[in-house]
């Protein structure tokens, strides 16, 4: 059976106490940051995202959990809980687009994933135009590649 690894963001700093019990309750070995706001477990499962669900469930009352997220051959699953009135909403407006919440939720992420880029393109160009009107495009790939090393 693969394995999965999982990222843990809480929405607290977890003691040690706290994250050794929760290792030791679910059955998941847990490696934490410096700053034990995250965590990393590897779990077993069939895919990824029956491991989010699997450690959410393992875990959920031990840690103060934020986000659990899992990387699939290049996709991103992100499993969150949502308290009663968001899940609501989100299921009115799933509903009103004709979708069931989890791809409604996915297309919204997406949606502000691509405008972030585009947001961030958009400034890059307008930093490169500044530049490229006070120097020549040597000496900005120069001062890059100094930069860089």
């Amino acid at each position: 059976m693969p394995h999965y690894a999982i990222d843990i963001t809480l929405t607290r700093p977890a003691t040690p106490a706290e994250i050794k019990t929760a290792a030791r309750a679910s059955g998941y070995p847990l490696a934490g940051d410096a700053t034990r706001t995250r965590l990393l477990a590897l779990v077993p499962a069939k895919a990824p995202r029956r491991a989010l669900r699997k450690l959410r469930g393992a875990l959920d009352g031990l840690l103060p959990i934020d986000t659990l997220y899992a990387d699939a051959q290049g996709q991103h699953l992100l499993n969150v809980e949502l308290n009663p009135k968001a899940h609501k909403a989100l299921r009115r407006a799933a509903a009103r687009c004709g979708q069931c919440p989890e791809d409604y939720l996915r297309d919204a992420v997406l949606d502000a994933v691509a405008r972030d880029r585009a947001a961030a393109r958009a400034r890059l160009d307008t930093a490169l135009d500044r530049f490229l009107t006070s120097s020549t495009p040597a000496q900005l790939l120069g001062a890059v590649a100094q930069r860089l090393t």
